[in-house]
């Protein structure tokens, strides 16, 4: 019979080892059991970052967009009058006046050409004024010769009736007195004859100084379309407000034509913005709604004046109308990005929005009833944004919330985080 022996130390350690391994096996093998049962597996690796706290506070849901500034007055300024370019005096990005001049031109036909029409009209206004001296001294000479007839008419008349009281006492002749009656009725168309020269005059008088005055007036018209034309040498602004661009081929010596375009001028007073928003988000802008606008870090308000009709490139243009001051970096044509306000709600509790939720559905949502306890309940929903929900019933302000799809856990109407 054999009597037994101790085992070795290192017996002993092995042995020893095995069972705390076999132990801590136990252990592992039940937290991952506990873990399945209360824990979806489903890949999540830090479960809390998907816990957030419902607040209270004023719910805003906006459209972001992008586009420019525009101006509804804008003014094309182009070259009245050929001419070359002698000074250039503004730039684009300046602010202009009505009567500001942005560019001188050189045309020295332009210039003969008036000097020559004011000669003309000179002349013009001489021969008016020697007519006047004629014609006057004709109606002079004929208004003499009406009265020196008249006069001659009224002394035959007075030596007739001599003639005939001595024809009656027949001192004189018959032969006489006839001789006094034909010097009379002689003196008579004298009379007449001057009379209706003096009224032909008078018509031809009027006729005369009408023609003269009227080459007069169109040598004058003539004189101020050529000084229009002069004038148009100082090409102007024509309005208030800023050069918003020029042309690349402005520059001195050069050439322009009438016709040719100079640049573009735009009224600060009547900007508006004009942006862009997808097609999809169109459908719930009305006109009216208030608009946050970004200019260059500054900000303005607006409200919608106009929604297109059509989609261009999956987008809708927008009109904003400005109604608040606006800031010194507002410019036409400046980038600008704008919010528009869609809805607005004050006090409510609100939530970042869960994967899973769709518009118009209730939604259910684990909600903290205990500590690393939440219990799956179903919420109503009220306004929704891409961001955030409003809810309406289920949730209150400062509560717990898992925003997971309950699928992900089952479906379980309680679990242990």
């Amino acid at each position: 019979m054999e009597i037994p022996q101790d085992q070795s130390k290192l017996k002993k350690f092995v042995n020893i080892t095995v069972l705390v391994v076999a132990v801590l096996l136990v252990f592992f093998t039940a937290y991952k059991a506990y873990e399945n049962a209360f824990a979806p597996s489903n890949g999540f690796t830090d479960i809390k970052s998907f816990i957030h706290r419902a607040e209270l506070g004023d719910f805003k849901n906006k459209i972001t967009a992008f586009g420019e500034l525009k101006s509804e007055s804008r003014r094309n300024i182009v070259a009245q009058v050929d001419g070359t370019i002698t000074e250039i005096f503004i730039r684009p990005g300046s602010a202009v006046e009505f009567d500001t001049v942005i560019l001188l031109l050189n045309n020295p036909k332009l210039e003969r050409e008036y000097e020559s029409l004011r000669l003309e009209l000179d002349e013009a206004t001489a021969s008016v004024e020697q007519l006047n001296a004629e014609l006057a001294d004709q109606e002079l000479t004929l208004k003499n010769d009406v009265l020196i007839t008249e006069s001659e008419v009224n002394t035959q008349q007075s030596e007739l009736d001599a003639k005939n009281i001595l024809h009656q006492k027949q001192i004189i002749s018959e032969l006489e007195l006839k001789r006094e009656i034909i010097k009379f009725e002689h003196s008579k168309l004298k009379y007449e004859l001057a009379k209706q020269k003096y009224k032909t005059f008078e018509k031809t008088k009027t006729s005369k100084i009408d023609v003269a005055l009227l080459r007069k007036k169109g040598v004058a018209a003539l004189l101020d379309m050529k000084l229009v034309d002069l004038e148009s040498l100082k090409i102007k602004a024509g309005m208030r407000g800023i050069l918003q661009s020029i042309e690349k081929n402005i520059e001195l010596g050069q050439r322009l034509e009438q016709g040719s375009n100079i640049g573009v001028v735009a009224n600060l007073d009547t900007l508006y913005a004009e942006i862009r928003v997808s097609a999809a988000d169109a459908p719930m802008i009305k006109l009216g709604m208030n608009v946050n606008i970004d200019i260059k870090g500054m900000q303005a308000q607006g409200i919608i004046s106009r929604v297109a009709p059509t989609v261009v490139r999956n987008q809708v243009q927008v009109d904003v109308k400005i109604t608040s001051s606006l800031p010194v970096t507002a410019r036409p044509d400046v980038e600008i990005q704008a919010a528009i306000l869609l809805e607005d709600k004050k006090h409510v509790v609100m939530l970042p929005r869960p994967p899973h939720f769709e518009v118009g559905v209730p939604i259910q949502l684990y909600i903290k009833s205990a500590p690393d306890t939440f219990e799956l309940r179903t919420v109503e929903v009220g306004l929704s944004s891409n961001n955030t929900i409003e809810i309406t019933h289920g949730v209150i302000g400062g509560d717990d919330v898992l925003l997971v799809d309950p699928e992900k856990f089952g479906n379980q109407k309680i679990i242990n985080i």
